[in-house]
């Protein structure tokens, strides 16, 4: 992910996707209000965006910083990351402290690149109809 607006880059290496409702995923991401006040989601906005329908955010939670990138469908955690345009010790864990969306700009700001060969061994499987799941570890979960 590139911040065009303030020359900030990170490598993502580790993510966690969640659902968004409760009967996808127990672990989803919390809505409504809290204080009176209504809490910042990774839900994207209704506007025009460089990628549509994906907004990454910086959710502030009660353990810290969370970089997050919100799709309709569910949000992708990132869990360990490195900066790229700076040396930094790498970024391992939920809590992002080094790369921080903190501007309603920054989302719109953001270029996010994602490594080719990957992105097509991931469509690869899922074309297969021979595709069960991705992992044989929580298998029960993963079932099409």
């Amino acid at each position: 992910m590139h911040n065009t607006r303030n020359g900030r880059a990170i490598m993502a290496n580790t993510v966690e996707a969640y659902g968004r409702t409760k009967h996808v995923d127990v672990h989803r991401e919390t809505f409504g209000k809290e204080k009176g006040a209504s809490i910042t989601t990774s839900i994207p906005p209704p506007i025009d965006t460089m990628y549509p329908d994906i907004w990454p955010v910086s959710l502030q939670r009660s353990d810290g910083v969370k970089l997050v990138i919100g799709t309709q469908v569910s949000n992708i955690l990132i869990t360990s990351n490195i900066r790229m345009d700076t040396k930094m010790k790498p970024c391992i864990g939920s809590k992002c402290m080094s790369f921080q969306l903190t501007t309603t700009a920054d989302p719109m700001s953001i270029k996010i690149y994602l490594d080719s060969t990957f992105l097509q061994e991931g469509l690869v499987m899922l074309a297969s109809p021979q595709t069960s799941c991705m992992s044989s570890s929580n298998i029960i979960y993963q079932l099409r």
